[in-house]
């Protein structure tokens, strides 16, 4: 068993909303596992740079993923949110910000993503934004994971180490099993849409060897019209009123490798 250390008119609308407390998905979207909005800074994690509301991605009492994520080698279980479809013009400046927190560690390399779909057939257009829990050096971009389209602002970035509170984690709030645990902060990841289409943003965080010490990725987007109404449909989809949903389950204690 493994034991835990003691340890605008520019910006022009929000991807997402909600309140305190709720794990609420908008209307179109999909959750697998554990996810929801917050509207309130929660631990080590504060409001986002652009104010407002944040979503949530967080293994806890994540269901097995088997082919859905990156299918990394040695995944496990996490969490999937998939959100409403948008339509974005060539030249629509999608700005995001992640705030990755893990209380994992060693050689357990717990990660999350954030990737940009093809509304159609679900395959990945950009992708966003990767984090990668790790002993030693940079956590963000994860370094064994996919190439970035965006660029992040700071370019690369460890953790604040120790152990991370943040209640969506359950349990293993304010824990760390290793060194590797802390929390990113915000970062933001800039992308131009290079095509015009129909786009899903996911995010997602999924738990490495084993189901325990959990992992979380919080999210926040805007987005810079080119034209003025080119993103009316997205702006409408999510103004839209927020549905309740909440599956979780507790988190397993690590096994002995």
């Amino acid at each position: 068993m493994r034991s835990a250390l003691t340890v605008s008119c520019t910006l022009t609308a929000l991807l997402w909303a909600g309140t305190v407390a709720a794990l609420p998905i908008l209307p179109g979207a999909t959750c697998t596992g554990t996810c929801g909005t917050l509207a309130a800074a929660d631990g080590v994690v504060t409001l986002p740079p652009l104010g407002g509301s944040y979503a949530y991605v967080s293994t806890v009492g994540a269901p097995t993923l088997g082919t859905a994520g990156l299918q990394l080698a040695g995944t496990t279980n996490g969490s999937i949110l998939v959100m409403p479809a948008f339509t974005a013009v060539a030249g629509t400046v999608l700005e995001f910000w992640f705030d990755y927190v893990t209380t994992d560690g060693g050689a357990y390399a717990d990660y999350a993503w954030a990737d940009l779909l093809n509304a159609g057939d679900l395959s990945r257009a950009a992708m966003i934004f990767t984090a990668e829990t790790n002993a030693s050096g940079n956590t963000v971009p994860g370094q064994t994971l996919p190439a970035l389209s965006a660029t992040l602002s700071p370019t690369s970035t460890g953790v604040v180490p120790g152990a991370p509170a943040f209640s969506v984690l359950g349990t293993d709030s304010a824990t760390c099993y290793a060194a590797g645990c802390g929390y990113t902060g915000w970062i933001k990841a800039t992308y131009r849409v290079g095509v015009s289409g129909t786009y899903r943003l996911r995010t997602g965080v999924a738990n490495v060897s084993d189901t325990s010490f959990a992992s979380a990725l919080a999210s926040a987007a805007s987005v810079r019209v080119p034209e003025p109404g080119s993103l009316l449909t997205f702006a409408t989809a999510v103004a839209a009123t927020v549905l309740r949903r909440r599956r979780r389950r507790p988190a397993g204690p690590h096994q002995a490798d």
